[in-house]
């Protein structure tokens, strides 16, 4: 790398860090519905967690690792107690229902505070009246003023909610009963509160002797809201509803739903520009980028040769081996070494040993390799004559290739 672009990078860099110390102790905010018990964010559910906590005087249940069906065991079922869940939506299986039937026929009661409740729970605990399943709608508006049918509850005061991101009053999607759902005649599904007097957003569906709650909007009860006093009242009359002191909080349950508030989640990028630091940091990788492509283009790739495939040069060696001794008229010693290879031959085809050539081997390998046995005998006869000499021309030479050569056409 030039030591031009070196610098410019370790400049960069230096602006990223000066960025992320000036800011990194500044208050930061993720305006995500993340309802999150941990989170301290405006729309997490630290909050009303706490709250919780102090509401349950019977005792308090946090679960994060159970199935449904494994948390609403013999237990829950007869001690009494309300489960709650708050999120985007709520998870269920067969066997989840199953023992949510079983838990609401015991006697306990169930809040669910969710914007997409699942369709098989009122498949299952809702009595078909005015539809054959609870529909929801939508109500577009940046505030509403909420409250309760119950005298008990009712304040003379709605309760005001005003949606919020950043320091900006924003339109949200605030979701409720659909009218066709809600009938003169319905006894299975009971309005409990509604906001804007006629926008129902939380009932109840009663089961055997306990109770199902559905609450439509889970934003209601984050820290942006639950830091207000009297929505704090609102959460805890919500609760009250219920006669159960022994809360079992429930986390694992979430399911996917898709936020459709416009002005707080647009795609995902939105996380990363709501936070200073990784907005720079994006920035500052997106400015990399361009840098690298600026210089990169400069460059000459250098040129790369074409190799060529590997040529099998054993039959050049041969040719090369046998010119030489055809040139030196090495005709003895050609002939040792087609000895020596016809033997080595006949050791590793037929496993034969070849230290001593007699009658008996000679026999031997005329009936493994089904050659004539004379055949076989003149191999060894043209080499004696050959082995009697110092130095031979080439008829002896040829006689003895002859010899071998007719061995290797016959033998088996």
């Amino acid at each position: 790398m030039k030591k031009p672009i070196i610098i410019v990078m370790i400049i960069l860099g230096l602006v990223v860090l000066i960025f992320l110390y000036l800011y990194m102790n500044k208050t930061r905010y993720t305006w995500y519905e993340n309802y999150s018990h941990k989170s301290d964010q405006p729309f997490g559910t630290l909050f009303f967690h706490e709250l919780i906590k102090s509401y349950a005087q019977d005792g308090f249940v946090h679960n994060t690792k159970k199935p449904l069906h494994e948390l609403l065991d013999s237990t829950a079922r007869t001690e009494g107690s309300a489960y709650i869940f708050i999120g985007h939506g709520w998870s269920i299986d067969s066997l989840g229902l199953q023992a949510m039937q079983k838990y609401l026929a015991a006697g306990n009661d169930a809040f669910i505070i969710c914007n997409y409740p699942p369709e098989q729970i009122f498949d299952t605990l809702y009595q078909a009246e005015c539809t054959k399943t609870i529909e929801f709608d939508s109500y577009d508006t940046v505030s509403i003023k909420a409250n309760f049918y119950h005298p008990a509850f009712a304040v003379s005061k709605p309760y005001s909610f005003t949606h919020r991101i950043k320091n900006e009053d924003t339109k949200y999607f605030w979701q409720y009963a659909g009218s066709k759902s809600l009938c003169d005649s319905t006894f299975s599904l009971i309005p409990l509160g509604s906001f804007d007097e006629d926008h129902v957003n939380f009932f109840k569906i009663p089961y055997a002797k306990g109770n199902l709650y559905i609450h439509t909007n889970p934003i209601l009860f984050t820290n942006l809201f639950m830091t207000q006093e009297r929505n704090t009242e609102y959460a805890s009359s919500v609760l009250s509803h219920s006669k159960h002191r022994r809360i079992i909080w429930d986390s694992y349950q979430k399911g996917f739903s898709f936020q459709r508030n416009p002005s707080s989640y647009r795609n995902p990028l939105y996380y990363i520009m709501e936070q200073p630091a990784l907005r720079y940091a994006w920035w500052f990788l997106i400015a990399l980028g361009l840098l690298y492509v600026v210089f990169s283009a400069k460059r000459q790739q250098r040129f790369i040769p074409v190799i060529e495939k590997k040529a099998n040069a054993s039959l050049a060696f041969m040719k090369m081996v046998s010119s030489l001794h055809y040139r030196n008229k090495d005709h003895l010693n050609m002939a040792r070494k087609k000895m020596r290879f016809f033997l080595h031959v006949v050791r590793t085809r037929y496993g034969l040993q070849t230290q001593t050539i007699d009658a008996l081997f000679i026999e031997k390998l005329s009936l493994k390799s089904q050659v004539d046995k004379s055949e076989v005998e003149l191999i060894f006869q043209q080499y004696r004559i050959i082995d009697n000499f110092q130095e031979i021309d080439s008829a002896p030479l040829a006689n003895l290739h002859n010899a071998i050569q007719n061995f290797y056409n016959k033998a088996k």
